[in-house]
């Protein structure tokens, strides 16, 4: 859990899609204020609204 919240911290947004990306079931026990800043289902979206490469 510790490892996990250092990636996400080091890449941002980019680490947490990846999370995401890995299991759904993960994402829920995963949540961080970023997730709650970013909503999981929006978290591929960039920051000017276009949809990035899923990782």
């Amino acid at each position: 859990m510790d490892s996990s919240t250092k990636s996400k911290s080091k890449h941002n947004g980019i680490e947490v899609s990846k999370v995401n990306k890995e299991g759904d079931n993960k994402s829920k026990r995963t949540r961080t204020k970023r997730d709650i800043l970013q909503p999981p289902p929006r978290i591929n979206v960039g920051p000017d609204g276009k949809e990035e490469e899923p990782f």
